[in-house]
């Protein structure tokens, strides 16, 4: 991720940045997964301490919620828009 942004940063480098779209999806995935174990962690009985346990469960919802809306934004409904503005492009002309 702190790659990306480096790279980013150079206006040369932007045009090779096409995988941002796959950074996010690995986000997005790092963070069901510890998601998941932290819900383990919560059933299972184990003696980690509760407040923190919840606290990580708090937080890996509040990521994934933000980085689905804007994985949402970005790439789902943001390919609507290009396909709609190119669609009424072609009807004006």
């Amino acid at each position: 991720m702190y790659t990306y942004y480096l790279l980013n940063q150079f206006p040369g480098m932007r045009r090779h940045l096409w995988w941002k779209r796959y950074l996010t999806q690995m986000q997005l995935v790092q963070f069901l997964l510890i998601l998941i174990n932290t819900s383990y962690i919560y059933l299972s009985g184990c003696e980690f301490p509760l407040w923190s346990t919840l606290m990580l469960i708090s937080y890996m919802f509040l990521m994934l919620t933000l980085f689905g809306n804007f994985y949402l934004q970005a790439y789902i409904k943001g390919k609507r828009v290009k396909t709609d503005k190119k669609r009424q492009d072609i009807k004006s002309s």
